[in-house]
């Protein structure tokens, strides 16, 4: 996916960065690490990146979680559907032998 086109969490106001910062094509870590600590002292830099990965985890869990929930139904649901037709075609198969 184009980085342009992703979407990241805004993330708080309050933060140390910008979460463009990460997105820019020549990201580098010294550079962001280093204009933060102008401002700021590093373990606030420590918990701000520590906040905003927790922002960009959840969505990712809630996803998963939901794909694991639609994964753990499809047993069932296509039992639900193979049995039926597995019917079906047997008694079609002895209605045609029935006929002859």
């Amino acid at each position: 996916m184009e980085r342009s086109r992703m979407n990241l969490p805004k993330g708080l106001d309050t933060l140390c960065f910008h979460k463009d910062e990460f997105m820019k094509e020549d990201f580098d870590v010294d550079h962001v690490v280093s204009d933060c600590r102008k401002r700021v002292q590093l373990e606030e830099l420590r918990g701000d990146l520590e906040l905003y990965y927790k922002l960009l985890k959840q969505p990712w869990l809630s996803s998963s979680t939901r794909i694991m929930q639609i994964l753990s139904t499809f047993p069932q649901t296509w039992l639900a559907w193979t049995k039926p037709s597995m019917n079906f075609l047997c008694l079609w198969d002895s209605y045609e032998k029935f006929c002859v």
